[in-house]
């Protein structure tokens, strides 16, 4: 009898826990929706607001579908070639190192990354500046120069990384799996890129990349930390609301399907290495394609 009271007890604090789930869950949503806002501006930017009054500080961020997935082969390497290129003299900012000058004026702390499907940019500064901060990332996005000397100079640092990840033992492993997993479309997942195609680039292919891809309605503006949601709207309208919408580059031309494997195949990679790797990999689905 004790047995079967323990277990009536049990399923009851499991139907408990099964009633209060969804309310916690909805609770959890809601006061998300305090912290998280977002709105759309008329030109087609995402800008979403985390508020978090934790420390006296604001990122913002901005984020461009871009990435190696939008690369044929004459631009493989060139979404990250181009995120070298962000913190650089632009319309606002045209002399070398302007940039950079007035971000160490403001105290911030600045990057950005480059992966499959999206570039990104960030600075953090104190909560104070966060109006200056936001005029200078649009300053960068808006208007850049890509001035030859910074590009020959960004193009050594690109090749400086390529030359690190070159010298690891896996490079020449994953590269040829990647090329054989992605057969025609290796150049849409190599972040990295192709030494040639980075050696010799232009800024007009540059240019390229930012009248396809850096427009307002391929982008989200990201701020979080000690700010104001309506002051941040505000700042991101005057200094983003006049930034031109472009077309969808996704409708102008469409990345390609990569097509299935039509069977299993292995490579061997030989290097002078001390322990043998062997790796399996499968061709997964898009996520958007098979949810």
């Amino acid at each position: 009898m004790s047995e079967r009271k323990g277990v009536l007890r049990y399923c009851a604090t499991l139907a408990l826990i099964a009633l209060l789930a969804p309310l916690q869950a909805w609770g959890q949503r809601a006061e998300l929706g305090k912290i998280i806002q977002r709105r759309v501006l008329a030109n087609g930017l995402e800008v979403i607001v985390v508020e978090n009054h934790g420390v006296p500080l604001a990122t913002i961020e901005i984020d461009v579908k871009n990435g190696s997935f939008t690369q044929s082969p004459e631009y493989e390497g060139l979404a990250h070639m181009y995120e070298h290129m962000f913190f650089k003299a632009n319309s606002k900012y045209p002399e070398r190192n302007q940039f950079w000058d007035r971000a160490s004026e403001l105290g911030a702390v600045f990057n950005g990354s480059t992966e499959e499907e999206r570039v990104n940019y960030y600075m953090t500064v104190p909560a104070e500046k966060l109006g200056d901060a936001i005029q200078l990332v649009a300053s960068a996005i808006r208007g850049p120069l890509f001035r030859r000397d910074e590009l020959e100079r960004e193009r050594q640092v690109v090749i400086g990384e390529y030359d690190r990840n070159e010298s690891l033992p896996f490079f020449a492993l994953d590269r040829d799996m990647k090329a054989k997993l992605y057969p025609g479309n290796y150049s849409r997942k190599n972040t990295i890129g192709d030494r040639q195609i980075i050696l010799t680039t232009t800024s007009e292919k540059m240019r390229v990349i930012q009248n396809k891809y850096y427009v307002p309605n391929n982008s989200a503006l990201i701020v979080a930390g000690d700010v104001n949601p309506v002051t941040v709207f505000a700042l991101a309208d005057r200094e983003l609301g006049q930034w031109s919408r472009g077309a969808d580059p996704f409708v102008t031309d469409p990345i390609p399907g990569i097509p299935p494997l039509q069977k299993s195949e292995g490579i061997a990679v030989e290097a002078p290495v001390s322990a043998v790797t062997v790796q399996i990999q499968w061709q997964g689905r898009r996520v958007g394609e098979d949810q």
